[in-house]
C-alpha cells in the first residue's frame, strides 16, 4: 500500500474501469486451437460471463476479466491461475488467436 500510496493511489485499483467491454465479449466467443499445449478450447459466454472448456484437458474455467482484451483462468492441471489475451487482426470483429502462458491457439470456428 505505502509503494501505492506514493503513486498518488490510494486504496484498492479499481480494474473494472480498464476491463473489456462486456457488449463485446460475442466477439472472443469462439473454438480455438492451440497444437502445443491446450489443443481445443472453446470459449462460450454463459449468465455469470465467459468460460473457457479446454476440452482435451478436461477442464472448464471461468474467464475472470483483467484489462482490455487480457483474461484470468484456473489451469487445473497446474493448479495456478494464468492470464490469456485474445488478440484480434485489426481494430474490430472477431478475436482471431487467444495467447496465454501455455502456448497459442488459433481461431478455428464459432
Amino acid at each position: 500500500d505505502h509503494a501505492l500510496e506514493s503513486f498518488g493511489v490510494r486504496g484498492a485499483l479499481d480494474t473494472s474501469l480498464y476491463a473489456y467491454d462486456a457488449s463485446e465479449w460475442g466477439d472472443l466467443v469462439g473454438v480455438y486451437e492451440d497444437p502445443n499445449a491446450y489443443g481445443t478450447i472453446i470459449v462460450s459466454q454463459t449468465s455469470a460471463g465467459l468460460q473457457a472448456e479446454f476440452v482435451d484437458k478436461g477442464f472448464v474455467s471461468p474467464l475472470s476479466p483483467v484489462f482490455n482484451q487480457t483474461f484470468s483462468y484456473m489451469d487445473e492441471e497446474l493448479g495456478s491461475t494464468l492470464s490469456m489475451v485474445f488478440w484480434r487482426e485489426g481494430e474490430s470483429g472477431p478475436s482471431q488467436y487467444l495467447v496465454s502462458l501455455m502456448g497459442v491457439g488459433t481461431r478455428t470456428g464459432d
